[in-house]
C-alpha cells in the first residue's frame, strides 16, 4: 500500500456509522441521490454490532488502523419518519456501548451525531457523552438564531460543532436566481426573497453572499469548522478563498439588526 503524503497526525479524519451497505447483486435500486449507485442496499443498524461492523468497514476502505471522529449518521424523525424514536433507542440501549468502547480503547478519539436536526443533538446531550456533532443545514445566513441554544450548552459542555450545508443546498452560493435550491429541495418564494435581500445587504458591505454563508458560523465559539462540498477543484479554492475574505463588522451588525 502507498505511503501517505500527509503523516497521519497532521489531519482529522471522519467518517459514519449506521448505515450498512448489503451486497445487491445486479445493481442498487434508485434513490434519487446517487446519479450512479454503487451495487449496495443500504441498511440501517444502530446496533452495538452495526456500529463496530460499520467502523470496520471504514477501516478496511480507508487502509487505516483509527479514525478520529465517528458520527452517527442521520438518525432521527426527518429521514426515519415514526421509526425514529425505536432508531433512537437502539443507539441508546446498544449502539452508544460500541462508541464508548472505541473511544476509550483509542481507536477513536471521538463520537458524535451528523445530522439535520437540532433537538436531536439535544436530545443525545442527555444520554450521551459526546465530543462533537455535525449538524448540516440549521445554522446558515437564512437560518441564523434557531441553534443558538444548542451552541451555547456545547459551548459549556466543551462539545464542538461542524457546521455543514453552510449554502443551504446551494442558494447561498448561487443566490436567487431560477432553480436555485433551499434545504434539497427548489426553494420556494419567500426564501428567494428572503436572500434576495440578504445579497442587496451583503452587496451593501462589500461583501458576496457565498463569503458571508461561509464565515457566519464561524463568528460562534462553538463551531470548530465548517464542512466544505467540493465538486471540483475550482469550487474548492472558491470556498478557501471566501473564508479568507475580509469581511466588516458592520455586516454582521447589520445582520443582527435587520429582520432579514
Amino acid at each position: 500500500m502507498r505511503e501517505p503524503e500527509k503523516p497521519r497526525d497532521q489531519f482529522v479524519l471522519s467518517t459514519k456509522v449506521g448505515r450498512l451497505l448489503d451486497s445487491a447483486p445486479g445493481g442498487a435500486d434508485e434513490d434519487g441521490i446517487f446519479l450512479d449507485p454503487a451495487p449496495f442496499h443500504p441498511r440501517w443498524d444502530y446496533s452495538y454490532d452495526g456500529v463496530m461492523r460499520s467502523f470496520e468497514h471504514s477501516l478496511h476502505r480507508l487502509g487505516l488502523d483509527r479514525i478520529d471522529i465517528l458520527y452517527v449518521h442521520d438518525i432521527g424523525r426527518r429521514l426515519h419518519g415514526n421509526e425514529a424514536p425505536a432508531q433512537i433507542e437502539t443507539l441508546k440501549r446498544s449502539g452508544l456501548k460500541a462508541l464508548e468502547q472505541l473511544r476509550e480503547g483509542g481507536t477513536i478519539a471521538g463520537y458524535g451525531l451528523g445530522v439535520t436536526e437540532i433537538d436531536v443533538c439535544q436530545d443525545c446531550l442527555d444520554y450521551g457523552d459526546p465530543d462533537v456533532f455535525l449538524l448540516a443545514g440549521r445554522y446558515t445566513l437564512l437560518e441564523r438564531t434557531e441553534a443558538n441554544p444548542l451552541l451555547d450548552v456545547c459551548l459549556k459542555r466543551n462539545v464542538s460543532l461542524v457546521i455543514g450545508g453552510v449554502f443551504a443546498s446551494g442558494i447561498l452560493a448561487t443566490g436567487p436566481v431560477a432553480g436555485a435550491r433551499y434545504d434539497y429541495a427548489p426553494a420556494p418564494a419567500r426564501i428567494l426573497e428572503q436572500v434576495r435581500r440578504l445579497d442587496e445587504l451583503c452587496t451593501a458591505h462589500s461583501t458576496t453572499l457565498s463569503e458571508a454563508a461561509l464565515q457566519f458560523p464561524l463568528s460562534h465559539p462553538a463551531v470548530a469548522t465548517v464542512l466544505l462540498g467540493a465538486g471540483s477543484i475550482r469550487t474548492l479554492r472558491q470556498c478557501l478563498a471566501g473564508l479568507e475574505a475580509e469581511i466588516p463588522d458592520s455586516l454582521w451588525s447589520a445582520l443582527i439588526n435587520k429582520a432579514i
